[in-house]
């Protein structure tokens, strides 16, 4: 027998096999409607397909079930940022750092977020001095994340662009 046509009987072998799994009920992920991590998880699946909505309300339940539960407040923060919502994003990521202050990844979305909440307000020619808040917020989470690890991709580039932006601001308020 060829290659090809042994590849094939697997490929169809493994089909049927999956068929019969998932007929039979092999696959079944029971979910613990009181357990954080599994509604969670069923958050993300619900933000993945497609369904915001659904998913910021799974997501919202996990960490009310428990309010220290970090990754929760972290995702709701990512749904939010990527959502274009940058105070829902900054809420809870302020959460998560909160709950995990040596966490690289929470602390550079928060900077990130900060910035982009004050790039917003600039498209918007909203830019007013406590404005300028929000770049001092994110410096502040850039040079925690160098703290933490001197070498996380792209924030001592960020601090520094951070920096130059909001001494140009400030400047530019002298004048």
């Amino acid at each position: 027998m060829g290659i090809k046509k042994r590849a094939f009987i697997l490929s169809l072998a493994f089909i049927i096999l999956v068929s019969v799994a998932f007929a039979t009920d092999v696959f079944v992920w029971k979910i613990d409607g009181k357990n954080p991590v599994d509604i969670h998880n069923l958050g993300i699946i619900s933000y993945y397909n497609g369904n915001t909505n659904q998913a910021v309300s799974l997501i919202k339940s996990s960490v009310e079930l428990d309010s220290s539960y970090d990754k929760g407040f972290y995702s709701l923060g990512l749904v939010y940022f990527r959502e274009s919502d940058y105070k829902g994003a900054i809420e809870n990521f302020e959460k998560a750092v909160s709950l995990q202050k040596g966490n690289t990844n929470y602390n550079f979305d928060l900077a990130v977020a900060y910035v982009e909440l004050f790039r917003e307000k600039e498209k918007q020619n909203a830019i007013e001095i406590n404005s300028l808040g929000l770049l001092r917020k994110a410096i502040s989470r850039y040079e925690s994340v160098i703290l933490i690890n001197p070498d996380f991709p792209n924030a001592a580039s960020n601090l520094e662009i951070v920096k130059r932006v909001l001494e140009g601001y400030e400047t530019g308020l002298k004048e």
